[in-house]
């Protein structure tokens, strides 16, 4: 049941991205060459758990979670928590899906367009076109620096170092990011909190 509740979170990112491109906000100058990438469709189950005296909305881990991962280069995010979204939490599941940027090998071509038969089950109850190797969407993408704890309008700081933890831990590791520099020694103290860092290297899609 869970398993086929992600196949139709993911099939609504893939019908949003076959729906209309994906403009991406950042706007830093292209640095090198572009590299030629498609979207990978994503599914991920996530475990958030703070620290002790810690707590937090789930609208608000919610918004925060999806301007990470915008940030960061994913499209159309998706993200479902299992409490309202007024309730304060220390501990929390969600299910994320996304489409996320890859270099466009074989085997990356391959695998994006390789659906099992449940997927193609739902695609054809959703009536949305699943991508063949002929249309499948491809663009220019390049790697940028994004210093993950000073996105604009998100206001991280010491309370979010458990979020950024789990993400860092669960989520970007089968992401296109490498990570440059992070400091995301999470401790419970109030009153001498420190501020994490955690700076990234993305492959974002181009937008010039």
């Amino acid at each position: 049941m869970r398993h086929r509740r992600l196949c139709r979170i993911a099939l609504s990112v893939l019908s949003l991205l076959v729906a209309s491109a994906f403009a991406n906000p950042l706007r830093a100058a292209p640095a090198e060459a572009p590299v030629e990438a498609l979207w990978r469709l994503q599914e991920f189950e996530f475990q958030f758990r703070a620290a002790r005296g810690h707590y937090h909305s789930c609208s608000a881990l919610h918004s925060k979670i999806t301007g990470i991962l915008e940030a960061v280069g994913a499209g159309s995010v998706i993200v479902e928590f299992g409490c309202n979204p007024r309730d304060l939490t220390d501990r929390a599941f969600a299910r994320v899906a996304t489409a996320t940027p890859q270099a466009a090998t074989v085997e990356n071509i391959r695998a994006a367009t390789t659906f099992d038969s449940r997927r193609q089950l739902l695609a054809r109850l959703n009536q949305i076109e699943l991508p063949t190797e002929t249309n499948l969407q491809r663009f220019p993408a390049e790697w940028r620096t994004v210093s993950v704890t000073k996105i604009r309008g998100l206001h991280l700081g010491p309370g979010d170092c458990d979020l950024l933890n789990d993400l860092n831990e669960q989520i970007f590791p089968h992401l296109s990011i490498r990570v440059v520099r992070e400091r995301l020694s999470c401790g419970s103290s109030i009153i001498s909190p420190t501020q994490p860092l955690l700076i990234v290297e993305a492959l974002v899609r181009r937008t010039a």
